[in-house]
């Protein structure tokens, strides 16, 4: 019967034939522990065999200590219990229970039905003891193996979301990414997403009924118990928590074991990508916000990369250049064509202007420089350059260029100074 462990429902159906042939019933059913329901669920033999379960704590307190044991159905205790009811409708008035064990845990239970107690064949109940003793590891093999197979694919899916979480940029569509990989974890048709600032929850993406929930916000209490038919996981970054993800389902559920690990490991991932994500809004709104202060502020600015490349420069830059008849500058030649000089008429060579010598990290001081064109002076401006470096400490990842003309500050310092007498 069990030589291919991996077919358990074909083994179960021979094992069930036996015991019936065994035991002489008509009647009989397999019950196989669920602990994230909390039932034994019956197995189906068929299409047409009825959902019929049975608490845990009933099971594990009637075969306490035993290896068999016979009831009448027809014990009030039972009234109102569907499995019970069903069975005394077709006929069957007394089971004999038989407790399939597993390393000393109730995994399963056999249960055969009889018209009578007397029904019951008291010579076979060693054998059938025995027999049920079987299947039990049947079992278990086969559900370490599909708790194998499902942690390996909620893993793929947390790998998954991984991948293409650090494509997505956009909040929204990370939200999405977020709560499609919650329902394909949980199978939930339910699931929504909160945000936590100053003890105010405000749910900010939702599907299913969470979709309806989009934009509230309200005191922490308040919004949890709106969203209570969920199952809360906090996304948390570092000791900080950024929110909640829910997931639920339209139907009662306990999630297995390995799907809420799962869903806590994706609700880290979630609060650590959409933190970094927040940051980087944060950065580009701060970097915008500089770029437009740059640009009107009165004195020439230019920004170039770690090639030497223009990025930037503000409204003063680009006047001045055309005025001097100087486009497309980079850091290695920053003054085009122009000739440069110090004051004291001494030649400059374009690698060693100060935004040359800091593209190379070499510290560049403050620097008054005079820039002509076919001998005739054009303008005295003065230079300073900062270099910015990657987090090595090394590498030049970009070069601030600051110019201001100081021309009329060097003539009016040649007029002759008035005396005071």
């Amino acid at each position: 019967i069990f030589a291919s462990l991996r077919d358990v429902d074909e083994a179960l159906a021979r094992f069930l034939t036996l015991a019936r042939t065994t035991a002489g019933s008509g009647f009989g059913a397999i019950y196989l522990r669920d602990d994230a329901r909390g039932e034994f669920l019956r197995w189906r033999e068929s299409d047409e065999t009825p959902e019929l379960h049975l608490p845990i704590p009933l099971v594990e307190s009637y075969f306490a200590g035993v290896e068999h044991r016979s009831v009448s159905l027809d014990e009030p205790r039972f009234d109102g219990m569907p499995a019970f009811e069903l069975s005394r409708k077709g006929g069957v008035h007394a089971a004999l229970g038989l407790p399939m064990r597993h390393g000393g845990k109730l995994v399963g239970m056999l249960g055969l039905g009889f018209p009578s107690l007397d029904a019951i064949p008291q010579g076979e109940l060693r054998a059938l003891a025995a027999l049920a003793r079987f299947p039990a590891s049947a079992i278990e093999h086969a559900r370490t193996q599909e708790l194998g197979e499902r942690r390996a694919r909620l893993a793929d899916g947390l790998r998954r979301f991984g991948e293409r979480a650090l494509g997505t940029l956009d909040i929204a569509d990370l939200h999405r990414l977020i709560l499609d990989t919650t329902v394909e974890l949980t199978g939930s048709d339910q699931a929504s997403i909160t945000e936590v600032t100053g003890g105010v929850v405000r749910v900010v993406a939702g599907v299913g009924r969470g979709a309806a929930l989009v934009g509230k916000e309200g005191p922490a209490a308040t919004m949890l118990e709106a969203l209570g038919g969920d199952e809360p996981y906090a996304m948390r970054h570092q000791e900080r928590v950024l929110g909640h993800l829910f997931a639920g389902a339209a139907a009662p559920s306990r999630y297995r074991a390995e799907i809420v690990e799962a869903m806590r490991i994706l609700a880290s991932m979630a609060a650590a990508v959409l933190e970094q994500r927040s940051a980087h809004a944060d950065a580009e709104r701060q970097a915008a916000r500089l770029a437009a202060t740059i640009e009107q502020l009165p004195i020439f600015i230019e920004v170039y990369d770690g090639s030497g490349a223009l990025v930037r420069g503000n409204a003063t830059a680009r006047v001045t250049r055309m005025r001097f008849g100087v486009p497309s500058p980079t850091a290695q030649r920053c003054c085009g064509d122009l000739t440069i000089n110090e004051l004291d008429g001494t030649p400059v060579a374009p690698e060693d202007t100060p935004a040359a010598q800091a593209l190379r990290g070499v510290p560049a001081p403050r620097r008054e420089i005079i820039a002509s064109r076919d001998g005739t002076k054009l303008a005295t401006v003065m230079m300073v350059t900062a270099p910015i470096f990657a987090p090595d400490g090394r590498t030049v990842e970009a070069v601030v260029l600051a110019c201001q003309d100081i021309t009329a500050l060097h003539e009016l310092a040649r007029l002759p100074q008035p005396r005071i007498e």
